[in-house]
């Protein structure tokens, strides 16, 4: 026979809970991008002229990824690449470890800073013309050959050149062929971008912190992009998504933005001031 006893009392403190929060943004003390400092002193003289001294100008740089960014950059992904299920009903959405990257860029003249600079996009099978089957694909080459035209087929991004770094010319980036219609169709507008992109911050339990509102932990903070679009409801046998992270190539907070400049011989690639910076399947 078998018997069954009472479960001994508890003798430890129950355990601590564990703790999700989001935030809406982290707008940045200074945009990425070239500035300069001039500092000017004026001696007055009591008796006659003043005298005017400038020192000399002090440039420095806000370095932030603007064309491509190291792929250990991304936490993580879902649904995970080569992934096979259901998914007609979830939100791609991609992890990034730099909590500020999306809004460490403004994305424009006269946009708030809560919008973000980065966006997620989702394209099904037979979407995108050198992709047809959604697995992915990319050109990749360096941002100078993207500036001067030489990608292939497209529009190329206008970007103030004194926004360049002289660095920036050297790095590599990728392009993916969208047709126009369809960028207009799923593109976010700025106004929904804000909602796309959050921060989640998702330490380890911490009993003291229970039911509290402390400071963000900074070592615990990532950046969350979502796409704004699901996936075919009926995929076939092949993959039948590619999210792609789409990084706007907007000039430095100090530069005025110019219009696009089409090349003479190409027709509209990729959206104009858009690159991609990752890519994945499922």
């Amino acid at each position: 026979m078998t018997t069954t006893s009472e479960p001994a009392p508890r003798t430890t403190a129950p355990g601590a809970e564990h703790r999700t929060r989001f935030f809406d943004h982290r707008i940045p003390s200074l945009y990425a991008g070239r500035y300069r400092i001039d500092n000017r002193q004026t001696l007055k003289d009591l008796g006659g002229a003043d005298r005017v001294i400038d020192a000399t100008p002090q440039p420095f740089d806000v370095v932030q990824p603007r064309f491509s960014f190291d792929p250990i950059g991304i936490n993580a992904h879902f649904p995970v690449a080569d992934a096979i299920g259901t998914y007609s009903q979830t939100l791609a959405h991609i992890n990034l470890d730099a909590p500020g990257l999306p809004w460490a860029r403004l994305l424009g003249d006269g946009q708030p800073g809560a919008v973000p600079w980065m966006a997620l996009l989702l394209f099904r099978e037979d979407e995108l013309p050198d992709d047809p089957d959604a697995v992915g694909l990319v050109d990749t080459g360096t941002v100078r050959e993207l500036l001067d035209g030489d990608h292939g087929d497209g529009t190329v991004p206008a970007i103030d050149p004194q926004s360049m770094r002289p660095d920036e010319y050297d790095e590599q980036c990728a392009t993916v062929l969208v047709p126009a219609a369809l960028f207009d169709a799923v593109k976010p507008l700025p106004a929904e971008m804000a909602y796309l992109a959050h921060l989640r911050e998702g330490g380890r339990p911490d009993a003291t912190r229970t039911g509290s509102t402390p400071e963000p932990d900074e070592g615990e903070l990532n950046a969350v992009l979502v796409t704004n679009r699901f996936p075919a409801a009926a995929p076939p046998p092949a993959p039948a998504a590619v999210p792609v992270t789409r990084v706007l190539s907007s000039p430095s907070p100090a530069s005025p933005t110019s219009s696009p400049r089409p090349h003479p011989t190409r027709s509209r690639r990729s959206p104009p001031g858009w690159t991609p910076c990752a890519a994945w399947n499922f």
